[in-house]
């Protein structure tokens, strides 16, 4: 609920939203649905909304994931691996700079986690990075829904990624909500701490894997030898070369 108060007392919500009903979206300043796979913008600043079921009262089971006219990953499940994780990731964006920076954010999570990455552009992928439609981000959304990713608690989990094209992110967001979104795709949750990459309201420019989203990630996958010892990993807020797609 507290999440939810800082915007009521900002004049970002209405009656209607306080009470977290989902349904589609509306404006950048006037949001209805709350979920765990959005990243989304208001005005100049970037949010990531989640819906608390039980800080609101709301009861219902898992939803299913998102879905949309995409070919499937055959090998999504090699995603829940707890040992060494071998992805295969299909590009299939038509934004060749989106494509360098999920690239990027890959080569991040691959010094996190005991994980290699090869480009794949067949329906052998793990992931699929592609570019979302009207009918998925709402036709009103008009860019404030930047990126969605599928979660994989939940059924119907293919290993999408689905970026809103008509969302204008500079290099460093691309990046930046990459790596968040995979993070989603490894298993973690959103995190409450402003200096986690998960968190789920305004994201800076300076973040990281905190010490609570590196023990979720550890109960899930195999993390890097002394990930632990500096208590967290920034992500790097600095741009750098981009690594070309592999």
């Amino acid at each position: 609920m507290l999440q939810l108060n800082r915007f009521i007392r900002t004049g970002k919500l209405t009656r209607r939203h306080r009470a977290g009903r989902r349904g589609a979206t509306t404006t950048c300043a006037l949001k209805k649905e709350y979920a765990a796979d959005e990243f989304i913008v208001s005005g100049a600043t970037i949010l990531i909304v989640i819906v608390l079921s039980a800080t609101i009262d709301i009861a219902e089971a898992s939803p299913q994931n998102w879905s949309g006219e995409y070919p499937p990953c055959n090998r999504h499940a090699d995603l829940l691996n707890r040992e060494h994780l071998d992805l295969r990731v299909r590009f299939s964006t038509s934004n060749p700079v989106l494509a360098r920076q999920f690239a990027r954010a890959l080569d991040f999570w691959a010094e996190v986690l005991d994980l290699e990455w090869h480009a794949a552009d067949s329906l052998d992928c793990t992931i699929q990075l592609v570019d979302g439609t009207s009918s998925l981000f709402g036709a009103a959304g008009e860019g404030c829904i930047l990126a969605r990713s599928q979660l994989p608690n939940r059924p119907a989990f293919q290993g999408w990624i689905a970026f809103n094209p008509r969302s204008r992110l500079t290099e460093y967001k691309m990046f930046e909500v990459s790596v968040h979104e995979i993070g989603h795709l490894l298993g973690l949750p959103h995190n409450p701490s402003g200096s986690s990459v998960m968190f789920f309201l305004e994201l800076d420019d300076s973040v990281s894997l905190d010490a609570a989203d590196l023990r979720a990630l550890g109960s899930r996958h195999k993390l890097r030898p002394g990930i632990f010892e500096n208590g967290g990993v920034p992500v790097p807020s600095v741009q750098s070369s981009a690594p070309e797609v592999r």
